[in-house]
């Protein structure tokens, strides 16, 4: 047996309103089996015996547990992504989803941050020794050619 509650609530229809969930028998009343002995054919709740899974009728998807597939059909299922991250700008269906994503959004920019720094860090050094590098070859260079450097200020 199955729960009135499933058969008797709303689901979100292509247009945005509301559309009353049935079932396929023809019983109004939702207490029938049902296909495969489970809730509603036409609700999209009828778990699929060579699959053992419970399809969604609008977009195919399948999931093992008919509540998820009711929260697929209440909050994805024809859906648009409204909710964007702040980070990166991708969108998402639900909250929730969205709120998992930052977290490892944050922690991706905050390594890719930390790498970035630390190859600036490293180009620096780099810069400094090539820079040491061409001193000491100029000196080098000078003092072959028999030049001697004055200190600034004297005559």
């Amino acid at each position: 047996m199955f729960s009135p509650l499933l058969v008797s609530r709303a689901q979100r229809s292509p247009d945005g309103g509301l559309e009353a969930r049935g079932d396929d028998s023809g019983d109004a009343s939702g207490a029938g089996s049902g296909a495969g002995g489970s809730a509603g054919g036409a609700s999209g709740t009828s778990r699929d015996p060579a699959t053992n899974k419970y399809s969604c009728n609008r977009c195919g998807r399948s999931y093992l547990h008919q509540a998820t597939l009711v929260r697929h059909q209440r909050y994805e299922c024809g859906i648009s992504a409204s909710y964007p991250c702040q980070l990166c700008g991708r969108k998402f269906k639900r909250r929730d989803v969205l709120k998992g994503h930052v977290e490892k959004c944050v922690n991706k920019s905050q390594v890719a941050a930390a790498a970035a720094a630390q190859q600036q860090q490293q180009q620096q050094q780099q810069q400094q020794q090539q820079a040491a590098a061409a001193a000491a070859a100029a000196a080098a260079a000078a003092a072959a050619a028999g030049v001697v450097p004055f200190p600034m200020g004297s005559p």
